[in-house]
């Protein structure tokens, strides 16, 4: 390629190193020399484009002799002239690379375009809609493949702090900007290049601060927190340092908007019976260690309400309570498991009080929802300040954290726990840990835990739950005293008893309207007679099962035992219930044994 007089070599260093000459790129096999790239590359980040002679060898050839250097300088200076000029007469002068008279080499002003340069002259006078253009020039790594270059790690600092110092400046005339104004690029797209420079340059304080101005001041409050937690992860990873005062006040703002709905206890169903138990598990920590209780028992027997009952009597006697008001899904993390009693205790604090906590225990903002974060980023880190966190609590009053279905949230969430019952010894700290896999032995992971198992509720339990009256025999019958059951069929009416026979397997509904039909009760003998040889194993099948379920029950006769229905459900009724068989579902939940 012979260029002409008026062509132009354009040397490109943003986003990787090539050299145009006429518009075209110079191919690879016009450099004869590895050396002349790399001379190309001083010259084009030089002050200038100018450097001595004694100091591009010294650059280019630090570990030769003076005398050397020099020769293989000026044996690269002939490469680059013929990669750019390749028919370049000999010992002619060349067009683009050239010797000043103070002995330094220099690329021709007019002739030699470095893009960097190029970006830099222009930003000088430059309008906010052509600074938001500049800013995506810059947006490319200088020269990223020559990271063991020295002259480039230096020009790669300036050129990120030419790119900080234009985004900023094309933010605050953005936002002074008239709406409309022609050329002006559109307000979101200056977010977005801010966006930008932070994800090429995490480090840039000013420009996340600028972003986190704009974000706060259009109420994208969790956005500009996810900005400063990105922010701050990649200083301490680099640094070692925390991001500076501007920074954290615009975090703590950002952190410290009101929910729209801040959670209570709101109106709790009705809870009978548990004094015991709740009597243990509100008592108040003391400081002679942590203590850990094992709340465990049957499906159904009323876990996770003696847990909110428990919650809002601790909160009332003073306590910090860390309690989610819900058992776990059993689908989330073991660190979610853990986090979310933390979490809901965050989001009832005052806005001032959870910017509070959001500044002193940065890695566990980062992971709380009610503080903008994301519990999926859940690590040791997040761990330690979770033990932090507590121990801070602690200080203060008496510190609770009661947990729901701990067996599905697996080893993650006994390690996370194992850890805090250890950093909060000689702390006024309890755990109370409900499981529903007594089998499973969960209390030795936590060294001397107490347990406590659930029993059922008694029959004057269960008619107090009934609100008094002559339901209450009925509710404890049908329900064994399960409380899921019992409030199931206290929420059922008054013909609860026949529209669950209804739902019983039609062996169960036989034998009970056989039965019914018998104010005084059937032996087994009896109850066989009525009917034929060929029903009597169905028969005696259902009598098994109306037994288990509580249907019948029996008393003493003069000739053994009598069988009787315990339910107060008439013949007429039992009989008419027995008929229908379209409708042989099973009762769902428990049965009294």
């Amino acid at each position: 390629m012979s260029p002409s007089a008026v062509e132009i070599v354009t040397i490109r260093v943003l986003g990787g190193f090539r050299v145009e000459c006429g518009g075209e790129t110079v191919p690879a096999g016009q450099w004869s020399r590895p050396s002349a790239r790399r001379l190309l590359k001083a010259l084009a980040l030089a002050d200038g484009g100018r450097m001595h002679r004694s100091r591009l060898a010294a650059l280019l050839w630090p570990r030769a002799d003076q005398v050397s250097a020099a020769r293989s300088l000026r044996v690269t200076l002939h490469a680059v002239r013929r990669a750019l000029e390749p028919d370049l007469p000999s010992r002619a002068p060349s067009s683009y690379v050239v010797s000043g008279e103070d002995g330094s080499v220099v690329l021709a002003r007019g002739r030699v375009r470095v893009d960097l340069i190029a970006v830099r002259d222009e930003a000088a006078g430059a309008r906010p809609h052509e600074l938001h253009r500049l800013v995506r020039t810059l947006l490319p790594e200088l020269l990223p493949d020559d990271d063991h270059e020295p002259f480039v790690r230096a020009a790669r600092e300036a050129h990120r702090e030419l790119r900080r110092t234009l985004a900023v400046a094309c933010a605050r005339q953005g936002r002074v900007a008239a709406p409309g104004a022609p050329g002006e690029p559109p307000d979101e797209s200056l977010d977005d290049v801010l966006r930008e420079v932070l994800l090429a340059d995490p480090l840039a304080a000013d420009v996340c601060r600028v972003l986190l101005e704009r974000l706060i001041a259009s109420g994208r409050h969790g956005e500009a927190v996810q900005r400063y937690h990105a922010h701050r992860g990649a200083l301490v990873d680099s640094c070692g340092t925390e991001p500076d005062r501007p920074l954290r006040d615009l975090f703590a703002l950002a952190v410290s908007a009101p929910f729209p709905t801040a959670p209570t206890d709101g109106d709790l169903p009705r809870f009978v019976g548990r004094e015991a138990e709740l009597a243990m598990l509100t008592a108040l920590p003391r400081r002679a260690g942590p203590s850990v209780v094992e709340l465990t028992g049957e499906p159904g027997i009323g876990l996770s309400r003696t847990l909110s009952e428990a919650a809002a009597r601790l909160r009332r006697s003073g306590a910090h309570v860390l309690h989610t008001g819900g058992s776990f899904t059993g689908t989330d993390s073991g660190y979610r498991a853990v986090l979310a009693p933390f979490d809901a205790f965050v989001e009832r604090l005052h806005p001032d009080a959870r910017a509070a906590v959001a500044l002193a225990h940065p890695d566990l903002a980062a992971v709380l929802p009610s503080l903008y974060g994301d519990m999926a980023r859940a690590d040791g880190t997040s761990v330690t300040d979770m033990c932090a966190f507590v121990t801070g609590l602690a200080r203060s009053r008496p510190v609770v954290l009661l947990l729901d279905d701990l067996e599905l949230a697996g080893p993650v969430a006994v390690r996370v726990l194992r850890r805090l019952v250890t950093r909060c010894a000689r702390l006024p700290v309890k755990f109370v840990v409900a499981c529903r896999s007594p089998e499973r032995g969960w209390p030795g992971h936590f060294g001397a835990a107490h347990r406590l198992v659930l029993g059922r509720l008694s029959e004057a339990q269960c008619a107090r739950l009934a609100g008094g009256g002559d339901t209450g025999r009925e509710v404890f019958a049908l329900s064994g005293g399960n409380p899921l059951c019992a409030v199931d069929v206290v929420r059922g009416g008054a013909d609860t008893a026949a529209g669950r026979l209804r739902r019983e397997a039609p062996q169960v509904r036989e034998v009970v309207a056989l039965i019914s039909a018998h104010p005084s009760g059937l032996s087994r003998a009896a109850l066989t007679r009525q009917a034929d040889s060929a029903a009597r194993g169905r028969i005696l099948a259902g009598l098994g099962q109306a037994l288990c379920l509580g249907w019948v029950r029996t008393v003493p006769g003069t000739d053994g035992p009598v069988y009787t229905v315990a339910l107060r459900v008439g013949s007429a009724v039992a009989g008419a219930v027995s008929a229908r068989t379209a409708d042989a579902r099973p009762l769902q939940g428990l049965r009294p044994g």
